[in-house]
This record gives C-alpha cells, structure tokens and sequence, in this order.
C-alpha cells in the first residue's frame, strides 16, 4: 500500500483500503452523523499501518496536530507518577478519539500503547475544523465526544475514589459491556478484556492483589465468572443494584 506523512513521526500511514462509508465502524465514528457527505471527510483522513501489541504509538510530549479515531484494536494511556509507576489513565475501543484533550495544548500528556493488534485512523485538525464548520451534526459530534472526555476527566474519576472495590469493578464491567456491545469484543453475556488485569487494577487505583481478591468475591456471590482475559456478567439485575446504590 502507498505509504503517505502522518503530522505523528511514530504513525506510519498508508493509503485507505476502504472508504469511510464502507468502513466497520462508521457508525462508532465521528463521521457518523454526516451521511451523504461522508465522502468529504473521507477525503480528510488517513489510515495507520498496524501496531502490534505493547508497541507504543505516542509518546508523552509528542507534538500533535491531528486527531486518531481507532478503527479497529484496543489501546490504553498512561502516564508515569514521581516514584516510576506507571498509572493508565484510559482504555480506546473502536470509534473512540484518541488526542481530544491535545487540541488547544497540542501536544500529548500521556503515553499510548497498542494491547492488541491495532489500527488508527488520522484527522488532521485544521482540516477537520472546516469541515465541523459545514456540517452542524459533525461539529455536533465533537462537542459530544468533548463533553464526554471532560465528565471523565473531572467528574468520573474523582467519584471512583470514593467507592468501594466492588462497585469500581462492577462500574467498569457494566459500562465496558454497555459501549462494546455489539463488537468483536463481546459475545452472549461474556467481555473479552484486551487489557491485563494489571493495567486494569492501575485504572481503577487498586493494587492488583486487592482486584484478585474483589474478582474472588464477585465470582463467589454469583455477579461474575472471571477468566484469564474473559468476565462473564452472570446476574445483571444484582450489579445494577451495588451500582446504583
């Protein structure tokens, strides 16, 4: 495939094998809502080569001047605290925007991993600028996303330090299962998780034994059956009930 620049020196770009309208997730992306006119912000976008599994696609500090929609793989963030730990600070499925919170700084905050094989999509942001400016239900889309990134920067996080490590995981499991049904990732009442349940434990700010032994105890009253890279959500009715409480 045709290699192209990416504004990324660690994004190695390669001619689309596909439109945007033909794409698996066009109904996950930021496009979504243009329709007829996807072909315009077809013409806007590039498509990564693959990363492979633990291969870091940003790094901290990196100057950045576009927007990444993942289009297929699963990636985290994370950002290394005073004493060396690393603390992942997010996870990005199909369709979700990695870079939003670059634009005003432009630059990234945080490092980015590949968990498993994974593809980008590049949107240059001067380009998708004018295009957000044309059509009301793209710019409608980036304010959603925006919105979005900001309850979990300042509302979610700072809730999740309060509750207890049942209702973290079960949060986490609920809402994991919620934005990827559907996908590849989910089948019957089963998640498959991409992640370890190291990097897990860092984003939910438990230790790793304390996630063991809350997975232990949430198998053991029935909410779930835990497996190496699998949960199986067993009694939706009862997680609701410790998450809503």
């Amino acid at each position: 495939m045709k290699k192209t620049l990416s504004s990324n020196p660690n994004i190695r770009l390669v001619q689309s094998k596909q439109d945007c309208g033909h794409c698996d997730i066009e109904h996950l992306c930021i496009s979504a809502g243009m329709d007829e006119d996807s072909e315009e912000f077809n013409e806007i976008v590039k498509t990564s080569d693959s990363f492979d599994a633990r291969e870091r696609i940003f790094k901290r500090s990196d100057t950045v001047t576009s927007l990444y929609v993942i289009q297929s793989g699963a990636a985290k963030s994370q950002t290394t605290n005073a004493d060396g730990r690393h603390q992942v600070v997010g996870f990005y499925f199909p369709g979700d925007l990695v870079g939003i919170e670059t634009i005003a700084i432009k630059k990234h905050p945080c490092d980015v991993f590949a968990l498993e094989k994974t593809w980008l999509c590049e949107v240059p942001f001067e380009k998708l600028e004018h295009l957000c400016a044309e059509h009301p239900s793209l710019q409608h889309e980036m304010f959603m996303r925006m919105g979005e990134r900001i309850y979990h920067d300042e509302y979610s996080c700072l809730l999740r330090r309060d509750e207890t490590a049942d209702k973290r995981v079960l949060s986490f499991i609920t809402e994991l299962y919620k934005k990827l049904e559907g996908s590849k990732y989910i089948k019957g009442t089963s998640i498959h998780l991409p992640m370890t349940k190291t990097d897990l434990s860092s984003y939910l700010g438990l230790q790793p034994e304390t996630l063991s032994r809350t997975l232990k105890h949430l198998q053991a009253k029935g909410y779930i059956v835990n497996s190496a890279s699998q949960i199986e959500i067993l009694d939706f009715e009862g997680i609701n009930q410790v998450v809503e409480n």
